[in-house]
């Protein structure tokens, strides 16, 4: 991978990180309470009317959807941050690579 391809994704990383850092992500952990809770159809029926988990997580307990989403990020922002740094390594040990084959 080109040093500038690697660049390009962690520019990319870091503007995923600061989406989840801001929050700005509902719609990614909805994506992710209906594809694990929501059954054969990503749906629960409730008297004959069918919500999605994260619906009805939502609306009937907004703390625990929140402190969810909350975590949900914490995961997400470390596993990112993890990534950006063994990315920067990678850069920093490719340039000193082009760097000393510059100036052989």
């Amino acid at each position: 991978m080109s040093i500038e391809t690697m660049k390009d994704e962690m520019e990319e990383m870091q503007n995923r990180l600061t989406t989840l850092q801001d929050g700005d992500n509902e719609e990614e952990y909805d994506d992710m309470l209906n594809d694990v809770y929501g059954g054969k159809h990503g749906l629960i029926d409730v008297g004959g009317i069918r919500f999605t988990p994260a619906f009805i997580l939502h609306e009937l307990d907004p703390v625990a959807y929140s402190l969810g989403l909350d975590n949900f990020n914490d995961a997400e922002i470390a596993d990112l941050e993890a990534k950006i740094e063994a990315l920067g390594e990678d850069i920093t040990s490719e340039e000193r690579a082009d760097q000393e084959a510059k100036t052989n």
